[in-house]
């Protein structure tokens, strides 16, 4: 059986991710630790890794994880340019929120920046939006108005 575990995302600031998730969009902290020795090495295959890991999970979304990591050794590595959403690879997480619009107002006081506009869906069923979360994620935010 294969079944959807986690979603990782490599963070510059953790505690300023974890506001923003937890505040903003309702996730819980279920895990916070620190990482290092043979087990993550050969996990992630960085000799010397050192890293911080926090899982986040929300019954809200559905059971969906999502973890932080922030590596202290090595340093990490930021995208240039930042992604795109017509990028090859991954490109986005996407969310199913309730009132899309006190979501926006609220993860906007964190610094979330709306990417294009609200998008009512072509047969009316949704309404969604991209948004841009600090460390360059693309978050697609998406309220189900029907069925």
């Amino acid at each position: 059986m294969t079944q959807f575990r986690h979603v990782g995302i490599v963070v510059e600031d953790i505690e300023a991710s974890l506001l923003i998730w937890t505040e903003g969009l309702n996730f819980q902290v279920v895990s916070r630790r620190h990482e290092s020795g043979t087990a993550i090495e050969k996990l992630v295959g960085i000799k010397d890794v050192s890293l911080e890991s926090v899982k986040l999970a929300s019954d809200k979304y559905h059971g969906v994880s999502v973890e932080f990591l922030s590596f202290r050794y090595p340093n990490m590595i930021r995208r240039q340019p930042p992604c795109a959403p017509n990028s090859f690879g991954i490109t986005h997480v996407a969310l199913t929120v309730n009132n899309l619009h006190s979501i926006l107002e609220a993860l906007g006081t964190y610094g979330v920046r709306v990417l294009g506009e609200v998008s009512l869906s072509e047969d009316g069923s949704s309404r969604g939006v991209y948004t841009e979360f600090p460390e360059n994620i693309l978050v697609e935010l998406v309220e189900v108005l029907r069925s």
